[in-house]
């Protein structure tokens, strides 16, 4: 006998919801910060470009050998009272440029050696995690063995937006780091 379509239903598991990811920064300098509290993330979308091609009265679109796309990704970070992260932020961009001081250093990092350099850029590894296996009693795993995963390599926080402070309101304190990467790696497998 076949099953209903509440069956079905039931059978199917936990749903995976779109607020269990966990965001860890590995920073230029080397510290590591576990799991941090961010607001939203949207995975960057990378894909084949594509042309046009006509002939006589026919036109087709084929894809190209370039990818599009842009290597750039934003984080929104709750800061609550936790001012170390916002501290280790502002000592990740201060790598590339000093606002106090009008300088810039990009130029050390256009070496082609400079890419696999840890003084020099940071790695965020974002793990979201699967509904039926990602939950143990309302907590998330340690073990992240069934997670979908995005590894950014080559990492570098350009831009910082500082926090607001307002007496309308009462709301915790973010702020947002723009960032953009060079190596991209994503998972659905064992980690």
């Amino acid at each position: 006998m076949s099953e209903n379509n509440i069956q079905i239903l039931l059978n199917s598991g936990f749903d995976a919801f779109s607020n269990l990811y966990s965001v860890l920064l590995f920073p230029p300098n080397g510290d590591i910060i576990p799991e941090v509290r961010v607001k939203d993330f949207k995975a960057p979308t990378l894909q084949l470009g594509e042309y046009d091609n006509h002939y006589k009265t026919a036109n087709l679109t084929r894809v190209n050998a370039q990818f599009t796309g842009d290597r750039e990704f934003e984080l929104t970070f709750r800061i609550d009272n936790y001012w170390n992260l916002y501290d280790t932020l502002k000592t990740w961009r201060r790598t590339y440029l000093d606002i106090g001081t009008d300088e810039v250093y990009l130029g050390t990092f256009s070496n082609i050696n400079a890419l696999n350099n840890s003084d020099i850029y940071g790695n965020v590894i974002v793990k979201v995690f699967e509904g039926s296996s990602g939950l143990n009693n309302g907590l998330l795993e340690t073990d992240y063995s069934n997670t979908v995963l995005w590894n950014f390599k080559q990492v570098m926080l350009y831009d910082l937006i500082e926090p607001q402070f307002t007496r309308g309101s009462s709301n915790p304190v973010e702020v947002t780091g723009k960032f953009i990467f060079g190596e991209y790696f994503t998972t659905t497998s064992n980690v």
